[in-house]
């Protein structure tokens, strides 16, 4: 998965790394490159994985540059 529409907003939440902190900025971040993800329905629940990378974002283990860091290492011409 290239994971295109996080790479597309990249930049802005490198620049707001606080935007995370909302659950629209974390559905932004984590769901729109998702198969099961639909905008605009059902976006009050949240998958396990959604769950855990809210979790580890929170505790500071892993931050949103480390994830864009490896997409764009991971991805050719990213």
């Amino acid at each position: 998965m290239p994971f295109p529409n996080l790479l597309k907003t990249a930049e802005e939440i490198l620049n707001n790394p606080d935007c995370l902190k909302t659950q629209e900025g974390m559905t932004k971040f984590a769901c729109a490159d998702c198969a099961f993800y639909k905008e605009g329905e059902d976006e009050h629940l949240a998958c396990g994985a959604y769950l855990l990378l809210d979790f580890l974002l929170k505790k500071k283990m892993v931050t949103a540059e480390q994830i864009i860091n490896a997409i764009r290492e991971d991805i050719p011409d990213a």
